[in-house]
């Protein structure tokens, strides 16, 4: 079974392990590029049925509110719907396929233009841009928030900066989440002497 729609061009399937091995086998015998993640259960298939009773009662009640931004849900088939993110939504959000591509395709189709990665390391950059490309838009700022091996702090503010320099964030939100309380005051200009230095012989 497909388990996340990752981009035209890109898949994830789960199942039994000796039926995934076989599907690659078949794929790059066909000159296709197909590649087994070692994972502890097949997430997003009827194999996390059994688990998901456990699931819930460990989530407990999740009290859903509206969301005070634009929601594009993988979850359900219509990622334009307003999902209620209750208990019930991320028990489906561990049994149901991923349907990133179809979020994606959404949002820009609603003409956003902007997707920020917030993870540890991005992964999702390549369908991204694969999914932005098939719904024509190759304009998009893609930004991700953190990457692995390097400084976090560095590459966290990076990301900010992109987006400020692309008028993206609003700089006082922004000051306020990096420095809390700062205030920006005017930076005195460079006072020149003007005073001119001759090399002589």
């Amino acid at each position: 079974r497909v388990a996340v729609y990752s981009s035209p061009e890109q898949c994830v399937v789960a199942g039994a392990s000796g039926d995934v091995e076989r599907l690659i086998e078949l794929i790059t015998g066909e000159g296709g590029t197909a590649r087994s993640l070692r994972v502890a259960a097949a997430g997003h298939t009827p194999q996390v049925d059994p688990l998901l009773e456990r699931f819930v009662a460990g989530l407990g009640t999740i009290e859903a509110r509206q969301p005070t931004c634009r929601v594009y849900t993988t979850v359900e088939e219509d990622p334009r719907c307003k999902p209620v993110l209750d208990t019930a939504y991320w028990a489906r959000n561990l049994r149901q396929p991923v349907r990133f591509r179809q979020a994606v395709t959404a949002a820009a189709q609603d003409g956003h233009r902007i997707f920020v990665e917030v993870s540890a390391h991005p992964t999702q950059l390549h369908p991204l841009v694969e999914t932005l490309s098939a719904t024509g838009v190759d304009d998009a700022l893609i930004v991700p928030t953190l990457r692995r091996d390097t400084d976090d702090t560095m590459t966290f503010r990076l990301a900010l900066a992109t987006l400020l320099a692309n008028g993206a964030a609003d700089p006082v939100a922004a000051r306020q989440l990096l420095h809390p309380g700062a205030q920006v005051v005017d930076v005195p200009s460079a006072r020149w002497r003007h005073q001119r230095f001759w090399a002589t012989d």
